[in-house]
């Protein structure tokens, strides 16, 4: 579109909002044509008595692609994608900004056009408008997509006139999802608060709510498996969505905002960008139900890590204090220079537990490895430095660890999982005979103990499901490979005498009905390391542990949490958190001892 710019005007300049929950709305009226210049009005309101307004969210495009609106007859220059967000009043625009979206008669999302977008919205619209109608096919269980649920997406497009599965068509339709609107913090909140939330993009106009559902839907996984198996990998554009959804479908009939807690909003929003790190906490904060608390109000500072701190603190005066160890990143050697490793810093790439799960879900006391004790977390700070203090006690040292298969990916398809988990389940094996055999669980067999380390256990006692599934992998291993290769190959006939050992006491085979969950769970599990400790106990932890008795890595039970953690021994006697980590045979409380508990303390 070209932009007639007429007679030179002076730039339009406006001054701070003075007046308490106001806001500024912005009138376009309409032009003769498409070349004439747009002309607005700019008036500024209170928000309780402000007209119907629509709200837009977005994401910055290029500087330099700007185009001159007139206002009041003064030129202002916008962002093509844009009317540029105003900086003045600081604290109080983010304060108000959730208000500002959830007050909106529409939220309307613009997204910057893919490649192929015009077919690719003519066929998203067509399934979005059927999976509004209930009339896509539904795929039910938790078996792998099957053949007959295939066939049916297959007739379903044939009769619909929708391009074939696997036709480039698709590819933008989840290509759309990399758009950086689905990674920024603040989109989040403004979405999350609207009650009619539009996105934009190319000519299409889609309800959010109805795209999610269907970009989240399993006949996208059969139309273009690989691209959606990419994009359920990106954790913030599939939390976000399922948040989104999760949100929605809780909303009362009054209407009223699903408020969750800041720690599970952080969980769910990892990977989440922002310009500072300060803004991936204001912006969660806004919709949860900690928004008023006195000590998280928005403060915006030189020192990035200020909010970090206050989040922590607030933590250990909740009784939360737990959690902070949970949400370490585990790479304790990358943290910056006069950090504590105690306090998650929620800009890290990574914040997940070795369990493969957010780190709101240790709440849900799947374990109980340090019993029935209660959290005793203190802060303090000595000459710049935070020292969490602790009650606790060393139970073990690592003695030696395994490979970390980071080549492993948790949205896969199960036989392209079972060459490596089978390797890790040999290496585990091999460690435990290393220090004695399975002398510490003589009640429980090898398929029990490899099967429930695999996935950490995430299934409590539902592991005999996942042991013909093992049963199958190896099985599979040992008839699909050679025993005629170098000894020193993995599928050597040592190798397959090592699968056979573990096999020994396996039932009969059979898949069960959730092997596409357990080869995810186990694949995430087995990106952590496999480890022995000096007693002989198998586990898995972080990557990145140290070995050795004296100034190896520990493994501590700190009283109040439900998991054991791995301690780096540092100066003074003190401790830097590494992650947390399973045990096999510990999680239930077994080892706790309340009379070796005594004060640990954490830089």
């Amino acid at each position: 579109m070209t932009i007639s710019h007429g007679p030179a005007l002076p730039i339009y300049e406006h001054s701070p909002i003075q007046r308490h929950r106001s806001i500024r709305l912005l009138t376009i009226y309409d032009a003769d044509d498409f070349e004439a210049t747009l002309r607005a009005k700019l008036r500024t309101y209170r928000l309780d008595s402000a007209p119907e307004y629509i709200a837009l969210s977005y994401v910055w495009g290029k500087a330099e692609a700007t185009i001159p609106i007139h206002i009041h007859g003064h030129m202002l220059k916008i962002r093509k994608t844009s009317v540029s967000r105003s900086k003045d009043g600081g604290v109080a625009r983010v304060q108000l900004m959730r208000f500002i979206y959830q007050s909106a008669r529409m939220v309307l999302i613009y997204l910057e056009e893919v490649d192929g977008w015009e077919e690719a919205n003519k066929a998203m619209h067509h399934l979005c408008e059927a999976k509004r109608d209930g009339i896509l096919p539904q795929f039910a269980g938790a078996r792998a997509i099957t053949r007959d649920f295939i066939s049916e997406v297959d007739n379903y497009l044939q009769k619909s006139n929708l391009p074939a599965r696997d036709s480039d068509v698709w590819q933008p339709v989840t290509r759309i999802s990399e758009n950086s609107w689905f990674q920024r913090a603040w989109t989040l909140q403004e979405c999350y608060v609207s009650n009619n939330c539009q996105l934009f993009h190319g000519n299409t106009l889609f309800d959010l709510d109805v795209f999610s559902i269907t970009l989240l839907d399993s006949i996208i996984g059969v139309i273009a498996f690989k691209i959606w198996r990419h994009f359920l990998d990106h954790t913030g554009p599939s939390s976000r969505l399922y948040l989104l959804d999760f949100q929605r479908s809780k909303k009362g009939q009054d209407q009223r905002l699903l408020t969750l807690p800041l720690f599970t909003l952080l969980a769910f929003t990892n990977g989440s960008q922002a310009t500072k790190p300060c803004d991936l906490i204001y912006a969660l904060i806004g919709i949860s139900p900690e928004a008023d608390h006195p000590s998280l109000q928005p403060k915006y500072g030189p020192n990035e890590d200020d909010i970090f701190i206050r989040i922590a603190e607030y933590a250990i005066e909740e009784g939360k204090g737990p959690l902070l160890l949970h949400s370490v990143p585990n790479l304790a050697k990358d943290l910056p220079k006069g950090s504590a490793s105690w306090i998650p810093r929620w800009n890290a790439d990574e914040t997940r537990s070795t369990f493969g799960t957010p780190s709101h879900r240790m709440e849900d006391c799947t374990f109980s490895a340090s019993g029935h004790s209660d959290p005793v977390f203190r802060s303090r700070e000595i000459q710049g430095s935070h020292i969490l203090s602790v009650r606790g006690f060393i139970f073990d040292s690592i003695e030696q660890v395994g490979t970390c298969r980071t080549d492993i990916k948790e949205q896969v398809e199960v036989a392209k999982v079972a060459d490596p988990i089978t390797e890790c389940l040999v290496e585990a094996h091999n460690l435990v005979l290393s220090r004695g055999g399975y002398r510490h669980y003589p009640n429980e067999s090898r398929v029990s103990v490899l099967s429930r380390l695999a996935t950490c256990d995430i299934e409590g006692n539902t592991w005999h499901v996942r042991a013909p599934v093992l049963n199958q992998t190896a099985k599979a291993m040992v008839l699909a490979r050679s025993t005629k290769q170098p000894r020193n190959d993995p599928h050597s006939e040592a190798y397959v005498a090592k699968i056979k050992d573990i096999m020994a006491d396996w039932n009969s085979p059979g898949f069960g009905c959730n092997v596409e969950l357990f080869a995810s769970a186990a694949a995430n599990g087995f990106r952590s390391q496999r480890f022995i400790t000096s007693q002989g106990y198998i586990g898995q932890a972080p990557q990145s542990v140290e070995i050795g008795r004296d100034k190896g890595d520990k493994v501590v039970l700190i009283a109040g949490c439900h998991v054991p953690f791995i301690l780096r021994p540092q100066a003074k006697g003190r401790y830097s958190v590494v992650g947390d980590c399973y045990l096999h045979g510990i999680m239930g409380g077994e080892a706790w001892d309340e009379g070796r508990a005594v004060a640990m303390e954490i830089v």
